[in-house]
């Protein structure tokens, strides 16, 4: 898309709003992309990638990222550094009925389901913590809902693990499961998946990968672990604590309203635009 941009960049104030760093994303997913064609895709295109966005902060006279871990990687030896700016995430809260009771024993992962890295996501959790789960808990439930579904998430489809493909409302999900999971593996920006899942309360396990960029801690506004073994503990603790179950959802709600309200996001945004005018 940034090429329409060029277009128009002599005659007009142009920003580029680059929302992520994807070079890092490509370089990522040579080691831990989910199929062989996909890492080798990911060698060829990781240089070129990395040359082209840092070519492209060359031709803008402002760039937007969504995190500062992305502003950093953009302007890491980059002699237009000055140029690269963050613009946090913002969603709309949306006016969510009150929870009476949420499903028991109910986990839940959201997102496009044939993303590379949600697709490895699914199967780091699938393969390697959901065992550890259901060893403790054999009554515990999986939902995976978005949409696309990979067909190796469909393949995964059990007693256990419910697929349910495109839906018109994940925080209904959200709202009624027990917790929120986000496996993360590797990724760039901000799970959108991280903050949906905070503001309907919903009690977060997640690696730290999946909340990079975001100013969270562990236990406080999510469970944070990154260990298959460290990852289910922290499913079981929550699932066996009400008081930790009830605080780590307040809290989150309370960090997603905080921090990206679209309101205030969209203020910082207009403050970036009326500069490059301004110019």
């Amino acid at each position: 898309m940034a090429r329409y941009g060029l277009q128009l960049v002599q005659d007009w104030p142009v920003i580029w709003d680059a929302v992520d760093c994807l070079a890092p994303l490509y370089r990522q997913a040579i080691s831990l992309g989910v199929n062989r064609p996909l890492q080798i895709i990911s060698i060829l295109e990781t240089p070129r990638l990395q040359w082209y966005e840092r070519w492209l902060t060359s031709q803008f006279p402002a760039i937007l990222t969504i995190s500062q871990i992305d502003q950093h990687a953009l302007q890491n030896n980059n002699p237009y550094a000055d140029r690269i700016h963050v613009a946090p995430l913002g969603i709309p809260i949306p006016p969510l009925p009150p929870i009476t009771e949420r499903s028991k024993n109910i986990l839940v992962i959201t997102g496009t389901l044939n993303y590379h890295p949600n697709v490895a996501a699914v199967h780091y959790f699938v393969n390697k913590i959901f065992p550890l789960v259901l060893k403790q808990k054999p009554d515990v439930q999986l939902q995976l809902v978005g949409a696309h579904p990979d067909p190796s998430i469909q393949a995964l489809r059990s007693a256990s693990i419910e697929i349910t493909g495109f839906v018109p409302s994940l925080y209904e999900y959200l709202q009624r499961a027990t917790i929120a999971l986000a496996p993360v593996t590797y990724g760039t920006g901000t799970q959108i998946k991280v903050i949906e899942a905070f503001l309907t309360e919903t009690p977060l396990v997640a690696t730290s990968v999946a909340v990079r960029g975001l100013d969270i801690q562990h236990q406080e506004q999510a469970l944070i672990a990154d260990t298959p073994a460290d990852f289910a503990a922290a499913i079981l603790r929550l699932l066996d604590d009400p008081t930790l179950h009830t605080r780590i959802g307040q809290a989150g709600k309370q960090y997603a309203e905080q921090h990206h309200n679209l309101s205030q996001t969209t203020a910082q945004l207009i403050e970036q635009y009326a500069g490059i005018i301004g110019k």
